[in-house]
């Protein structure tokens, strides 16, 4: 699969966007569309997981997590299965690290009779269907573990980002690292190259 190479000058980076108009004369031009389903939840107060943040809301933590339980459980692999009879149909799926550490804690908790019980269940079942190229139909692409806007950050604090986020990943959905990432907000800059190439990043959605 070819993309929008960015900067030919330097180190090879590519680019996929989700969307665009391209006018006729430049039709010729690889340009890639990619789906992407973002999934994020901060984390409300620091140190504390969804319930001890709880009270310092006027609104309930973790039912802002019981109300997107479809998207955060199952209906990405749903999606996909949908589409089996299409060669090459596939998405990405961005979770951040906070996201992952609220919903662990809320499994735990046993809340509602245990309804998060195996929350990743579906995602982890997901990663052995392929397309006829043998790509994996959901992707968990890579993104940074507090949802950092990676275009005003530094080098230093982009990859420590990304690093939290691979251990995570890894302990989550026992996969490898993705080398594609989806930078929170869309905010990219080249200024990134170097922290995203240092982290085994070879493309981005935007």
């Amino acid at each position: 699969m070819r993309s929008l190479s960015l900067l030919s000058d330097r180190p090879r980076l590519f680019v996929l966007v989700f969307g665009m108009f391209v006018p006729a004369a430049a039709s010729a031009a690889p340009i890639q569309i990619g789906f992407l389903w973002h999934m994020h939840q901060p984390i409300y107060v620091p140190y504390l997981d969804p319930f001890g943040a709880d009270p310092f809301f006027s609104f309930s933590v973790p039912d802002v997590h019981n109300q997107r339980f479809g998207p955060y459980t199952t209906w990405p692999k749903d999606a996909i299965e949908a589409g089996d009879h299409l060669a090459h149909l596939g998405a990405q799926v961005s979770f951040s690290g906070s996201l992952i550490e609220n919903l662990n804690a809320i499994e735990a908790s046993g809340i509602n009779g245990g309804m998060w019980n195996n929350w990743d269940g579906a995602y982890r079942a997901a990663q052995s269907n392929l397309s006829n190229l043998g790509n994996h139909r959901l992707e968990m692409v890579a993104f940074g573990h507090h949802h950092p806007l990676m275009a005003l950050n530094g080098t230093r604090d982009i990859r420590m980002q990304l690093r939290l986020h691979k251990l995570i990943h890894g302990q989550k959905w026992q996969t490898g690292f993705s080398e594609g990432l989806f930078p929170p907000e869309t905010a990219f800059s080249t200024r990134m190259i170097p922290a995203l190439q240092a982290e085994g990043i070879e493309w981005v959605l935007v």
